[in-house]
């Protein structure tokens, strides 16, 4: 039978162990260790974070149940509440301080905005287990929904809804933080809710959904070899156009390495077009 990594796992792999390693060396963090790793440490105090232990004998217990997970992630089948409370107390903070930094850089980018994506992805449960989860009629899902901090990849807001939950209506429910971009798929579209990030003098980019109706109120000319075929300020038509009675723009762009086309929608009329096309990507 095929098994899956956790979403424990899955987190942890984001941190290069030999890296982590390195550093622990450099601040002392391996002499005499002979069962209880620095990275074994780390897997102990991640997961008492992420689910909520109030102290070293709830995480104790906790991972009591999970001999099998623990071997398998953090590479130690038992962990006693002394090992690690003495860990805690004489192992140097500057080691996980110093691989903190390591994972969450200044990312600079070329504009001054904050950025930001929505995402949402559908977590597959199994339906016996989890009854209350019904996605389908034999199948049980919830969806998780996360505002991602694209400063170090950290998500800022995290929502877990049933599996059914549309994308936008989650969308709907998120602070939009004044000059900062927003960055969606088409399962966000929503020309009332776009009115709304921009009177809350936010910035989104999203692809046009096929079919939209616009009239084109001017044209620029692209920059050769960019990639940028059409750089247009347009108005929503039709039953839609006063849900967001102000002009936007529509970029047309091909991806060089695919060779495929996308049209994307933004109320950021100060970017260059590649730039639009490149927060996207």
């Amino acid at each position: 039978m095929h098994r899956l990594p956790t979403v424990f796992a899955q987190i942890l792999r984001l941190i290069p162990r030999t890296e982590f390693e390195k550093l622990a060396r450099e601040h002392g963090g391996q002499k005499g260790v002979r069962s209880f790793s620095c990275w074994a440490q780390l897997g102990c105090l991640l997961y008492a974070q992420l689910s909520r232990q109030m102290s070293l004998r709830d995480l104790v217990l906790a991972l009591e149940t999970k001999r099998r997970f623990l071997y398998q992630t953090i590479g130690t089948p038992e962990v006693r509440r002394s090992t690690l409370a003495d860990a805690n107390e004489r192992r140097s903070y500057r080691i996980y301080e110093a691989q903190c930094l390591r994972q969450v850089p200044a990312h600079r980018f070329r504009f001054r905005h904050k950025l930001y994506s929505f995402d949402a992805s559908v977590i597959d449960l199994c339906l016996s287990v989890f009854p209350w989860a019904k996605f389908r009629r034999t199948k049980g899902a919830i969806k998780l929904h996360a505002l991602l901090d694209h400063d170090g990849h950290i998500p800022s807001v995290v929502r877990i809804t049933t599996g059914s939950t549309h994308d936008i209506q989650e969308g709907r429910k998120f602070v939009f933080e004044p000059d900062s971009i927003f960055v969606f798929d088409r399962g966000y579209v929503d020309y009332a809710w776009f009115y709304q990030i921009h009177l809350q003098r936010a910035f989104f980019v999203t692809r046009l959904k096929r079919g939209a109706t616009f009239r084109v109120v001017a044209r620029r000319e692209p920059p050769p070899l960019s990639g940028v075929t059409s750089d247009q300020t347009i108005r929503i038509k039709g039953s839609k156009a006063d849900s967001i009675p102000v002009e936007l723009r529509r970029i047309s762009y091909i991806d060089p390495g695919t060779g495929k086309r996308y049209f994307f929608l933004t109320n950021h009329f100060r970017l260059s077009a590649k730039t639009v096309a490149e927060i996207y990507r």
